[in-house]
């Protein structure tokens, strides 16, 4: 009986990390094909620093590693999104989800303290697929950077346009920052022809898993359940 339970909770362990994916992805933008791998700051001239990236444990002028020209998507459920401030002159927003705006910058700089220290915290409901969010420039329609319309980092400024950079960990040298995970660092650039920086401004954006099982997750559970039964029941009478 003991080796039958110990079966049955091996498979249902399995089968709830089979349900439990890696919730977020750094996919394909605009373009077909893979996102642009490349590393933050990527000014020119060079010597540029950005700004975030000591909270990383990366030097300011060290190298950031993820993704440009990439689309996030993700599971539907709610998502915590932590604002960790801007270097910019411009009004730089965050909107998500339908435009709503969650975070403002009026212009400056501010830099949160440490990760475990946002500036600003707000909790959003996303749907399946694309993360619906933006970000908004001086409130420019033209200079908003949609996720799912984000341009590549083709060229540097002048020529790139507004854009944002995507990473899971941009210390991850070897993985270019991962494809997919629980928790993504968007970095925004906006354009504003002095640098190619991307401290802008700064979210992360985290899946926040639900402590109920998932449906077929039950289902496992409920046919393992009534199979040891059935099991035991068959031992007694034999018995």
């Amino acid at each position: 009986m003991k080796k039958a339970l110990l079966t049955g909770f091996a498979v249902f362990a399995v089968s709830a990390g089979a349900v439990m994916a890696a919730p977020i992805t750094i996919g394909p933008g605009p373009a077909a094909g893979t996102p642009t791998a490349g590393i933050i700051p990527s000014n020119l001239p060079a010597g540029g620093t950005n700004e975030f990236l000591p909270l990383f444990g990366i030097p300011a002028t060290g190298n950031g590693h993820g993704y440009f020209g990439s689309t996030i998507s993700g599971l539907a459920g709610d998502y915590r999104i932590d604002y960790y401030g801007a270097e910019a002159s411009n009004l730089n927003q965050f909107a998500a989800p339908g435009g709503t705006v969650l975070f403002s910058h009026g212009g400056g700089t501010t830099i949160a303290p440490s990760l475990a220290a946002p500036l600003q915290t707000a909790v959003v409901t996303f749907g399946a697929g694309t993360l619906d969010f933006r970000f908004l420039i001086n409130s420019i329609a033209a200079d908003a950077v949609i996720n799912g319309a984000n341009p590549d980092n083709l060229i540097g400024p002048p020529n790139s346009g507004p854009n944002f950079f995507a990473t899971f960990d941009p210390s991850d040298a070897a993985g270019n920052g991962g494809l997919t995970g629980n928790s993504v660092y968007v970095f925004l650039d906006d354009a504003n022809n002095v640098d190619d920086n991307h401290d802008d401004m700064l979210v992360r954006i985290t899946y926040i898993e639900t402590a109920v099982p998932e449906p077929a997750t039950l289902g496992l559970l409920g046919a393992g359940l009534l199979g040891l039964g059935l099991a035991a029941r068959r031992r007694n009478r034999a018995a």
